[in-house]
């Protein structure tokens, strides 16, 4: 007897729907980036993932920032009709046919998460990369550690196994014969693996990893589990143990090129919801040479020694996992009534980003103590490695004074105490204090020169703290740092060093050194008025209204304003070294602390001009920050399109470009700071990449919201 139409019909429905289930492309939300933060601590732990991976991320190979291989993989054995299939789920790069790849459902990022969904058999696993922020909590945020957690259902309540591995790639070594000793350390139900350096090498980097400290890689069972067991040694034996047994024995404590540490969860049967968790990080006693004395991370004021600090982290993982969640959904709803759910999405890849290029540290020693010294310091990731460069943090500053104002303090003091109590023979401050993690300094006045742009900075951002917290320690004529700030607005006020610029270098300083940048002049004007309003000396104010006048007025006539057929704008160069016809430019992002902070050394009308210009200089990707180069910058984008009017055109174009450049899958770096917006590269990264300067992208909700708007 045949089939009917309507069988025939439904049976067609069916393999349809099963083909398409099969076949369905992961989804990613709210966009696949460049590249997902998965492990992102500190400048020493900082593994992502290539967005353009995680498709197939089962056997998608993990990156350092710099996008060097690490060795990182998650496992899983499932048993369906009395057979055990083991499943990759991540990292594993194949060679192994007994090993099957997972099928990717989806992957999502938040701020404080990377988590991807992947089924296996009758299972469904998620994968959640998890690393804290919580600025205001310095213990837990000075532990240089981050947890990912396995979690598995089953409808059909089948036997799972869980195995996580990692080799010694994460300590930068990648010789054949590592010289890396291996310890295996069990208090109570956790396991803790160190992999140290034989002769670490304090304060010595190596393909940016540190030569000092040990990564560790810790575990404990979980409650409910059958079984919970370890093991180090070579990689196919240690694999083959759990992918064909389910579990790991015969430890080695020898490290070989094809060494690494394994753990094993057998969570027996699962029907409903089990989890297991990890951490992994890069533990150092020894984490920054400040002039000489060494200072170590906050966090050992508490718990001074690996396993202690690892133990409480792992205990802390629920608490700090609701709180993160919390600060999660804060900052969501933020960020889309300031900038819409683009800006959302941009708020929340930068978070990890800017926290993993920072260490909280108090003074060093066997049992630190001294929390009433606390000090940030600040990498320069990817650009050169400096530490604590003024024009790094200074464009950060907006995702601090939104998120924790005091940090603003914290990174710009190194300097200070520095500057006041010596420093090089110049009448400026030093563009940063050394290469990471040595900031010490630079007495012989060796250093990348940048007397405007570095006397400026330190003179905004110091009104920058005192009005986003209130604190005025470094407020009035007796300030903490009111005489060392005070010679370099004197420098200032010589017209010759603060007006008319000799040839020089600034933030911008890929073209070159050049003379007359009127964005230079401008930032020198409203450092000089925010000296003033701090220390209460009306002579430094009226010298920046003074500059200001001369720059820019009402009749076009000011000597950083263009007079061509263009669009009204601020000039590339000075008038006095350059013809005000030529179209060049630069972005004007200096008028932003000037609005921000109400100083109004600049009339509205030239905020008004320049944000008009924007629109028209837009490029096919974006606006040139310079128009010596071809590239937008994203963050200095950002502080320009918060200088002008809320929620208006210049701000909503902006955001749409650099929605456009993480969204449009050509890009792999952790967030790049720098797209090509015209010529052949339209829409790709600079080379930089995990840089810190992405804090500038929380310019728009920090002129919208205000200061300390999450952790009062």
């Amino acid at each position: 007897m045949g089939l009917t139409r309507a069988v025939i019909s439904s049976i067609l429905t069916i393999i349809t729907t099963i083909l398409a289930l099969a076949c369905a492309s992961p989804t990613f939300s709210p966009i696949q980036p460049p590249s997902y933060p998965l492990a992102v601590r500190s400048p020493y732990l900082s593994v992502w993932l290539p967005g353009n991976l995680a498709t197939n991320l089962p056997t998608a190979v993990p990156e350092f920032w710099t996008g060097q291989k690490l060795g990182w993989s998650i496992l899983a054995r499932v048993e369906e009709n009395n057979k055990w299939t083991t499943y990759s789920l991540f990292g594993f790069g194949g060679g192994d046919a007994n090993v099957v790849a997972a099928t990717v459902v989806s992957g999502e990022y938040t701020t404080t998460r990377s988590t991807f969904v992947l089924t296996a058999g009758a299972a469904k696993f998620s994968l959640e990369f998890f690393s804290p922020v919580d600025p205001k909590n310095y213990v837990r945020q000075s532990l240089p550690f981050s947890y990912f957690t396995v979690t598995v259902a089953s409808s059909k309540g089948v036997p799972v196994q869980v195995y996580s591995a990692i080799d010694k790639s994460f300590t930068g070594n990648f010789d054949a014969n590592p010289q890396i000793s291996l310890t295996q350390t069990t208090s109570g139900k956790t396991s803790i693996y160190e992999w140290t350096p034989s002769k670490p090498q304090v304060f010595v980097e190596k393909n940016n990893a540190a030569q000092w400290g040990t990564v560790v890689f810790a575990s404990r069972q979980s409650d409910g589990s059958k079984s919970f067991t370890y093991s180090a040694g070579q990689r196919d034996t240690i694999r083959g143990q759990f992918v064909n047994f389910g579990k790991l024995s015969n430890a080695s404590t020898t490290v070989a090129a094809d060494t690494i540490t394994a753990y094993a969860h057998d969570l027996g049967n699962v029907t409903s919801a089990a989890c297991v968790t990890f951490a992994i990080g890069h533990y150092h006693e020894d984490a920054i040479n400040y002039l000489g004395a060494h200072r170590t991370p906050y966090f050992r004021s508490v718990y001074p020694n690996s396993v202690s600090a690892l133990i409480h982290f792992l205990d802390d993982h629920s608490s700090a996992r609701a709180d993160s969640l919390a600060f999660e959904n804060k900052l969501h709803d933020l960020a889309i009534d300031a900038g819409g759910e683009k800006y959302r999405d941009i708020l929340a890849l930068t978070v990890r980003q800017v926290f993993g290029a920072i260490e909280l540290t108090i003074p060093g020693g066997a049992t630190p103590t001294d929390t009433d010294d606390v000090l940030v310091f600040m990498k320069e990731i990817s650009s050169n490695g400096d530490i604590n460069t003024l024009d790094v943090i200074f464009p950060a500053i907006p995702l601090f004074y939104v998120l924790a104002p005091e940090y603003i303090r914290l990174l710009l003091e190194p300097e200070l105490r520095y500057l006041k109590n010596g420093g090089p023979n110049q009448a400026f401050p030093v563009h940063d204090l050394g290469t990471y993690p040595n900031a010490t300094g630079h007495d012989n006045g060796n250093e990348e020169h940048m007397p405007v742009e570095a006397s400026s900075v330190v003179l905004i951002a110091s009104l920058w703290y005192a009005k986003a917290t209130g604190n005025s320690i470094w407020s009035g004529s007796g300030g903490t740092f009111t005489s060392t700030l005070t010679k370099y607005a004197d420098f200032l006020s010589d017209e010759n060093n603060g007006l008319y610029l000799p040839s020089q270098l600034s933030t911008i300083d890929g073209p070159g050194p050049l003379a007359g940048q009127t964005n230079l002049a401008i930032k020198s004007a409203v450092a000089l008025n925010a000296f003033g309003v701090l220390s209460g000396i009306k002579k430094y104010s009226d010298r920046g209204l003074y500059y200001a006048s001369q720059l820019y007025n009402s009749s076009g006539t000011g000597i950083g304003q263009s007079c061509g057929d263009a669009a009204p704008h601020f000039t590339l160069q000075t008038t006095d070294v350059h013809d005000c016809a030529d179209y060049a430019f630069s972005t004007a992002f200096n008028l932003y602390p000037d609005v921000l902070l109400g100083l109004k050394t600049f009339p509205q009308s030239a905020v008004d001009m320049e944000d008009a210009f924007y629109p028209t200089a837009r490029k096919e990707a974006g606006v040139q920050a310079d128009t010596r180069g071809d590239w937008m910058s994203t963050f200095w984008g950002f502080w320009a399109a918060a200088s002008g009017e809320e929620g208006g055109a210049t701000e909503k174009q902006y955001i749409n470009d650099v929605y456009a450049f993480i969204s449009n899958g050509k890009n792999t770096h952790p967030f790049c700071d720098r797209v090509h917006v015209t010529g052949d590269s339209v829409g790709l990264e600079y080379t930089w990449r995990a840089r810190p300067v992405t804090g500038g992208h929380f310019a728009v909700l920090a002129r919208k919201k205000g200061p300390d708007l999450i952790w009062k």
